[in-house]
């Protein structure tokens, strides 16, 4: 059986750098936000409070970091040089 292989092309040096930027700076907030979901128990046990109101609490919380990546690039984008 005869296949045709072809050469891909390198990808380039600088999309390599974009695509780790992302991933890294897509790392910490899941990180996060998985830490506050595993302590939303142990949250419910020292706020003397029932598990749908903490569980509330921390939706809320991952909105608004998912609200304020957008809002924060636009308030730097008059800095960049």
């Amino acid at each position: 059986m005869n296949l045709n292989k072809t050469k891909l092309d390198p990808i380039p040096r600088p999309l390599i750098i974009i695509g780790w930027v992302l991933v890294l700076g897509a790392f910490a907030p899941m990180l996060d936000s998985t830490m506050v979901n595993i302590a939303v128990n142990q949250l419910s046990h020292e706020f003397n409070t029932d598990l749908s109101q903490v569980q509330w609490v921390v939706t809320n919380f991952i909105l608004a970091m998912g609200a304020a990546v957008p809002i924060l690039g636009l308030v730097r984008r008059p800095f960049r040089r």
